[in-house]
């Protein structure tokens, strides 16, 4: 919601404070208002106690900051509850709303168009692509709704999926040449070298290849699939200004 700022001190965690939105969207909606006006609340009240009062441009970043960083709890709780599945906490604190943030995986070709049909976009990692079926659903996702994401340090395409066939040597953005880096077990990590069997930020360009082989590109097609994938992160992120 739009956040006007909060009267110091008040009771913003009942949505009582002049930052509370009032918009139609049911009482899901209001509550989901209230606890980040409350957050921000909590956030200036602390700012004033240290003497260090928020300036302007702190208010205006703050409910992205905000955002963020309940996106972080969400995907971190999610982890952590796969990991101890029978825990209480987690179960009533994080587990809905990792279910509100659930990645697109091992969906079928009606369920993509299910999804696309909601106006909502589709992020595809390694995890994406293990799978001949999962290669197939890939090669469906229009363009105009495409990103591509390596979830590093997990979810690296590994020779075992279907995807790997496609892989071929990473190579350097700027230049173009290949990189020949090798792959160094963590203990014995050094400078130049990426750690093996763990995903890295340089291998989105495995996701990339991956995905325009199986739309049938190849090699000749991922400077098409990159450039409409990276135009779609700008646009939902908002990073062209």
């Amino acid at each position: 919601p739009s956040l006007s700022q909060p009267s110091l001190g008040d009771a913003s965690a009942s949505g009582e404070g002049e930052g509370r939105g009032h918009g139609g969207g049911g009482p899901g909606a209001v509550a989901e208002e209230e606890a980040a006006c409350a957050l921000v609340s909590g956030f200036a009240e602390e700012a004033e106690r240290q003497g260090q009062p928020l300036t302007e441009p702190e208010w205006t970043a703050l409910p992205t900051l905000i955002a963020c960083r309940i996106a972080v709890s969400l995907c971190v709780g999610a982890y952590s509850s796969s990991k101890d599945p029978s825990n209480e906490y987690l179960q009533l604190t994080l587990l809905p709303g990792f279910k509100a943030l659930k990645r697109w995986r091992d969906k079928s070709a009606a369920e993509l168009e299910q999804l696309l049909s909601l106006g909502l976009d589709i992020g595809i990692n390694g995890c994406s692509l293990k799978t001949e079926a999962n290669l197939a659903v890939a090669a469906r996702v229009p363009l105009g709704r495409l990103h591509l994401e390596t979830d590093a340090p997990w979810c690296g395409v590994k020779r075992t999926h279907a995807g790997a066939s496609h892989l071929r040597p990473l190579r350097h953005a700027a230049t173009g040449a290949v990189c020949g880096w090798a792959e160094e077990k963590k203990e014995r990590w050094r400078r130049g070298a990426t750690v093996k069997d763990r995903s890295e930020p340089c291998h989105i360009q495995h996701v990339l290849q991956v995905v325009s082989g199986a739309r049938g590109g190849g090699e000749e097609g991922e400077a098409e699939v990159a450039a409409a994938a990276f135009a779609n992160s700008v646009r939902v992120f908002g990073l062209a200004s």
